[in-house]
């Protein structure tokens, strides 16, 4: 299995890159996006990184989600604590929670790791959404002309 890594952006310190799975025996290709957050640990004393993926098949429904609470959510202002969010095959979640006249956004790369969580704020939702866009762009523009 070949695995090639395609830089696509950048928000904080979170990397956003298109994976292209190459199967060297049958040629099969598979196309993926990756999210990789480095932070630094206090306990452990150093950097370390987390890592979600996101099927190329389910790129669309992120997109859409994050335009919706771009859109939609971000411009009400719920009576209750109200919670809306994206969930993956994977595990991998893109949401948002209410606060007092605001709402914060976060994406979360691993459904089963607390560390893994990436607390941005509604501004960087647009980049994000950007991103997602230029990835997806990418995905249809490389179909399986990578080698």
């Amino acid at each position: 299995m070949s695995k090639q890594f395609i830089p696509i952006g950048e928000v904080k310190s979170l990397k956003i890159q298109v994976v292209h799975y190459k199967d060297l025996i049958n040629e099969n290709r598979e196309q993926a996006i990756r999210f990789e957050y480095e932070y630094y640990d206090s306990y452990l004393n150093q950097t370390e990184s987390k890592l979600g993926s996101l099927d190329k098949d389910e790129l669309e429904g992120l997109i859409k989600s994050i335009h919706m609470m771009r859109t939609v959510v971000f411009n009400s202002f719920p009576e209750h604590y109200t919670e809306v969010s994206f969930v993956s095959r994977t595990g991998f979640k893109a949401g948002c929670y209410s606060m007092p006249g605001d709402w914060k956004f976060y994406l979360q790369l691993d459904q089963y790791d607390d560390r893994s969580y990436v607390w941005l704020n509604k501004e960087d939702s647009a980049t994000i959404l950007n991103i997602l866009n230029q990835s997806n762009e990418r995905l249809l523009m490389l179909g399986n002309n990578i080698d």
